[in-house]
């Protein structure tokens, strides 16, 4: 997993959890210097280019206290809601399949 990262930043490896034995799903925590979104969005540009993966906004979060200054979910594009549709002809197309790389990230204040 570590070498689809984007090469420029390093990383540090917070936890690393595999359920399934055929590691179905992972899940990754790293720390990485990145300080203002208009850094996390060059990384994450990086990371689309390494991974041959687009990414969507999937939401974003309040950040109200003092220590989360910035919150993004973000998900593969080829996993989507459908939008309901009322033609009959359209009804079952869909790029949706059910990609199940997702991730979020923080910046925190150091305070």
């Amino acid at each position: 997993m570590l070498n689809m990262l984007p090469k420029d930043w390093k990383y540090i490896i917070i936890n690393k959890t595999s359920y399934g034995k055929n590691v179905e799903r992972l899940e990754i925590t790293l720390k990485v210097a990145l300080f203002s979104p208009e850094e996390i969005k060059l990384w994450v540009r990086a990371l689309e280019e390494r991974t041959s993966c687009t990414y969507s906004i999937n939401r974003t979060g309040n950040c109200t206290g003092e220590r989360i200054l910035f919150k993004q979910f973000l998900n593969c594009q080829h996993n989507t809601r459908c939008k309901k549709t009322y033609n009959s002809v359209l009804k079952n197309r869909t790029k949706n399949t059910n990609c199940p790389v997702s991730f979020k990230y923080n910046i925190k204040s150091n305070k």
